[in-house]
């Protein structure tokens, strides 16, 4: 492998390491305010639609704008990083 390709290995899995740890924190969080919303009438586990209502509140409500914008950049860049891995790998080959 060249200097390239370790270089473009390397930046790919910091991406993949960011964008998978921003998005399980991003569910675990809307995960516990929905089992609070559960909790709070008496249930441990929230329903579907408590669970929905998360996702919906945190595609809609502006204190989630920071954490929302971060993750499409993050999809973003990691789509744009492993598409640039085809100009580094020839197609069938090394």
């Amino acid at each position: 492998m060249s200097m390239m390709q370790h270089l473009w290995l390397a930046l790919s899995s910091l991406v993949f390491v960011l964008w998978a740890y921003m998005m399980f924190r991003t569910l675990f969080r809307m995960s516990r305010a929905a089992r609070a919303k559960a909790a709070a009438r008496g249930y441990s586990w929230p329903s579907i639609s408590e669970q929905l209502q998360e996702f919906v509140l945190f595609a809609t409500a502006p204190e989630h704008r920071q954490t929302r914008w971060q993750l499409i950049g993050l999809t973003l860049t990691l789509w744009a990083v492993q598409w640039s891995g085809h100009a580094l790998w020839p197609l069938g080959g090394e």
